[in-house]
């Protein structure tokens, strides 16, 4: 496989123009206001940087205990949401917003799934391999075991990055088989498809911070630190709204790049 990062771009570009007006009122409900009302009613703990990791899990702990109630259903929301505007992008024409929403519901479960099996297969390998490094009693093979497990982790979590894709659009709702499917898609590819979306996040999370600080700032000379809040929640969750949807059609652009290059696309080009 080869990937072609500006085709990529344009080609989520022109996904989200294509589908402009479904993508304001599917992001604006199941991305921005589940986003906002969770800062609103939810707002996550404010962490120094400074704390022990035994710390923080007790404070994250503490936090998903009070909160729950609210993030599980929000969360739910923004999947099926997220699910729904992937499915615009499928190749089967245009559905409607009924059509993409029961798209979405219905990729809900098999997609668990997927995941949920590569998190007890990540769990086991790198189970194994703290464990064994734990056995030596030598810190420095322990933290090597460290860093190993954190990159098999990354580089399986990049290798079926393009689990949404299938399973909502090309409909593989059998967990091994979307997986397999993914892995497959992205043979050859790593190194690239880690630059590129390692940067888009970094470039949508600069913007969205200074976008976001600077309203913040304004609002609070003017209205008091409670204004700057509320501006600041609002204005984060609407770029964030934007900036997930991109991800959404650049995950999309993927999938139809490296689909195009199988001999399943390739003959589907000839037809």
């Amino acid at each position: 496989m080869k990937f072609d990062s500006m085709r990529a771009w344009n080609e989520g570009l022109a996904l989200m123009r294509a589908n402009r007006e479904v993508l304001i009122a599917l992001a604006g409900v199941f991305l921005m206001l589940p986003t906002l009302a969770m800062l609103l009613f939810a707002p996550p703990p404010e962490l120094t940087g400074k704390q022990s990791f035994e710390a923080l899990t007790a404070i994250m702990r503490d936090y998903f205990d009070k909160n729950w109630l609210v993030i599980l259903p929000l969360s739910l929301v923004t999947i099926i949401g997220t699910l729904a505007i992937l499915a615009l992008f499928s190749d089967r024409g245009r559905p409607t917003v009924a059509e993409a929403l029961k798209q979405g519901a219905t990729a809900l479960l098999p997609l668990v799934l997927a995941q949920l099996l590569l998190g007890l297969l990540l769990a086991l390998v790198c189970g194994v391999l703290l464990l064994l490094s734990a056995v030596t009693g030598v810190g420095i093979i322990v933290a090597v075991a460290l860093l190993m497990a954190g990159l098999v982790a990354i580089y399986a979590g990049l290798r079926v990055i393009l689990i949404s894709p299938v399973v909502v659009i090309e409909r593989k709702f059998n967990p091994v088989a979307a997986l397999r499917r993914a892995w497959d898609l992205t043979r050859g590819t790593f190194w690239q498809l880690l630059l590129f979306f390692v940067m888009l996040f970094i470039a949508t999370g600069i913007v969205t911070g200074i976008i976001t600080s600077l309203i913040e700032l304004v609002v609070t000379f003017i209205a008091g630190a409670d204004g700057g809040k509320i501006a600041g929640d609002v204005t984060s969750s609407a770029l964030g709204a934007v900036t997930n949807t991109l991800y959404i059609a650049l995950l999309a652009a993927t999938h139809r790049q490296l689909t195009s290059q199988t001999p399943q696309g390739l003959a589907k080009e000839f037809d």
